[in-house]
């Protein structure tokens, strides 16, 4: 009698079995259900933006055409501009089109020209002078491959783009950071390609500067020449006059600041009066020259005006008195005492006057040094009588407390040293 419960449990347990491994079959071999698209499940499609599913989130579009574009090996091919017509014709946005090329033409650069400046297959035998040929040769080798890469990029694009331009139109990169003071008020399309440009034409002067080991000869001249007016067109066709003169004058703003005094040296000016001042300061500088000189070319810089016929422009523009102010706000030696002044609520036409005074001072000086006839002796008398004089002339400007504030202040060491020993006083006779 105790078997039978062990009879059927045994039963129990293997049609258990049997019927488990029936629905595993009946699962593998049944159809898939049929799919279930996201936008059955949510009502709002961008309601799933953000959920964790598949890519940490990121979902692309459920575009129905994709299945109609071709495979992608029959987009590539070994000629780039065929490559960049199959992308276009399928509709790849242009900037996937330069994303995708700029990459693909740029690796192809490095490794042919890895191939260039490898020099493991080199002779052990050869000398110095094979071996120095041989790297020049390469150098040339080189060059001319990157010139056709900077070639074929523009005919692709238009415009030269590479690796570093592409980066200006993401917005990051150091070249950004630097060029933005200058570029940066334009659309980011434009401050790219001129940043094209500038590359391309640098390129092509340093090519030519790097393999002539900086012997130019006339005709590297001549094409230098060549390349910069090249330079001028092509940056004025991508920007336009009106923004390469703003980009000129923010150039010059930041290398010739200094060179225009602001109203803390007693010379108040408006925005208009200051991109006037640069505009007049602008067209006595080359600066594409400057720019071609920084390559080598050390001649092909436009004669400059000279200062001169700048402070003639100036004085022309902001007539005689603003003049005045413009000139002494410049002069250091006006800015210490105009400093001092002002610290010790005294006026700017009193903080002037000392400034005359000094130079009057200091213009007697130098005739005196310069005058023959008179003795050593007497030139350090005379010295001293304009040095007493001036500090008469300090103390009524202003006022005897302040200007003996100002006599031991060190903005005034320059009137200890007004006198100068003649040389001839300096000799001790034997």
């Amino acid at each position: 009698m105790w078997k039978v419960p062990t009879i059927v449990l045994v039963l129990g347990v293997t049609l258990a079995n049997v019927w488990m491994n029936w629905r595993l079959w009946r699962e593998r071999t049944s159809p898939s259900p049929p799919e279930v698209k996201v936008s059955e499940l949510v009502s709002d499609p961008l309601a799933i933006k953000g959920r964790a599913i598949g890519q940490n989130g990121i979902f692309r579009p459920d575009r129905k055409v994709i299945a109609a574009r071709p495979p992608w090996s029959n987009l590539e091919s070994e000629d780039y501009h065929v490559y960049a017509t199959n992308l276009r014709a399928i509709g790849c946005p242009e900037g996937t089109v330069r994303d995708i090329l700029v990459a693909d033409i740029g690796h192809a650069f490095e490794e042919q020209l890895q191939g260039i400046q490898g020099r493991s297959g080199d002779p052990f035998w050869i000398t110095a002078d094979q071996r120095g040929e041989i790297d020049r040769r390469r150098v040339r080798q080189a060059w001319e491959l990157r010139l056709k890469k900077w070639g074929l990029l523009r005919e692709l694009f238009q415009f030269p783009v590479d690796e570093t331009v592409l980066s200006v139109m993401r917005g990051d990169g150091m070249v950004v950071a630097l060029a933005s003071p200058f570029f940066g008020f334009m659309e980011r399309e434009q401050f790219a390609r001129a940043m094209g440009v500038i590359s391309y034409y640098g390129q092509q002067l340093e090519a030519i500067a790097e393999v002539t080991e900086g012997i130019l000869l006339e005709s590297d001249y001549a094409r230098a020449r060549q390349i910069r007016e090249q330079f001028e067109a092509s940056l004025g066709t991508v920007l336009g006059n009106a923004h390469l003169e703003e980009a000129s004058l923010r150039i010059l703003a930041a290398e010739d600041g200094d060179e225009v005094p602001g109203g803390s040296h007693g010379f108040q000016v408006s925005g208009a009066e200051m991109r006037q001042i640069f505009q007049i300061r602008l067209a006595a500088r080359d600066l594409l020259g400057e720019f071609v000189v920084n390559e080598g070319f050390t001649d092909l810089k436009k004669e400059a005006l000279g200062p001169d016929t700048i402070d003639v422009a100036l004085a022309r523009f902001l007539g005689p008195d603003r003049f005045a102010d413009y000139s002494r706000a410049k002069d250091e030696r006006f800015r210490g005492i105009y400093t001092f002044a002002t610290g010790n609520g005294l006026s700017k036409n009193e903080a002037i006057s000392a400034f005359e005074a000094r130079v009057r001072a200091e213009d007697e000086m130098k005739s005196i040094r310069a005058a023959k006839g008179i003795t050593a002796e007497e030139n350090i008398l005379l010295q001293a009588a304009v040095k007493a004089r001036l500090e008469g002339d300090l103390k009524r400007v202003f006022g005897p407390v302040i200007a003996k504030e100002y006599l031991g202040d060190e903005t005034a060491s320059w009137i200890g040293e007004l006198i100068t020993v003649p040389v001839e006083a300096k000799e001790v006779e034997p």
